[in-house]
């Protein structure tokens, strides 16, 4: 659908509303609007999506989870995204085992603001790669060095980079070095 904003400017509305996830119940669901005249952030092509669950970045290396800490499902739209301090964030990236691989953990700053796709809002990153994601803070593993017993967060709702106490809580969205895992380091290939 196209709608025309303020300056009469081609708006595609993406709504990102999938039938299954309205059967399953699931609490967040998340309207994504973009605008086809501003230039796209990254290119499209730049994230594969694998059946097992997590999205290859071909221009980092990285590899993510495609689901947030609490969901599941191939559109994540089983269960409910979960809210951790920050330390237990750390944690959840050192003892999590996913899709074959126990080498997960927090992304720092710039990892995971590599995902804001800006010319998007409701959701600034793909939705359709990361479906389901909160327009809420997630943490990062990098400390704000300002704030005593702070670390930073990125708020994908508005691409705001703010930071929290590690006693507050936010979501978390794992990664891993795709290049971690080799005959060198077997003991991250496969699960323990």
């Amino acid at each position: 659908m196209i709608l025309h904003g303020k300056n009469s400017q081609p708006v595609r509305a993406a709504t990102l509303l999938v039938a299954v996830m309205l059967m399953f119940g699931v609490a967040t669901v998340t309207a994504q609007t973009c605008h086809d005249a501003l230039p796209t952030t990254r290119p499209d092509s730049r994230f594969l999506t694998d059946v097992n669950g997590t999205v290859r970045d071909t221009y980092t290396g990285l590899m993510w989870k495609r689901c947030v800490e609490g969901l599941t499902g191939v559109g994540c739209e089983l269960g409910k995204p979960k809210l951790l301090r920050w330390n237990n964030a750390m944690q959840r990236g050192r003892l999590v085992v996913f899709a074959g691989y126990a080498d997960w953990r927090l992304p720092d700053q710039t990892e995971l603001a590599s995902l804001l796709q800006s010319r998007c809002y409701g959701v600034e990153l793909d939705a359709v790669t990361f479906p389901n994601t909160p327009a809420e803070r997630f943490w990062t593993s990098t400390p704000a060095p300002y704030y005593e017993n702070s670390a930073w967060m990125l708020h994908f709702g508005h691409s705001a980079t703010t930071f929290g106490t590690k006693s507050d809580v936010g979501y978390v969205r794992l990664v891993r070095d795709r290049a971690a895992c080799s005959p060198a380091s077997p003991q991250f290939c496969l699960i323990r």
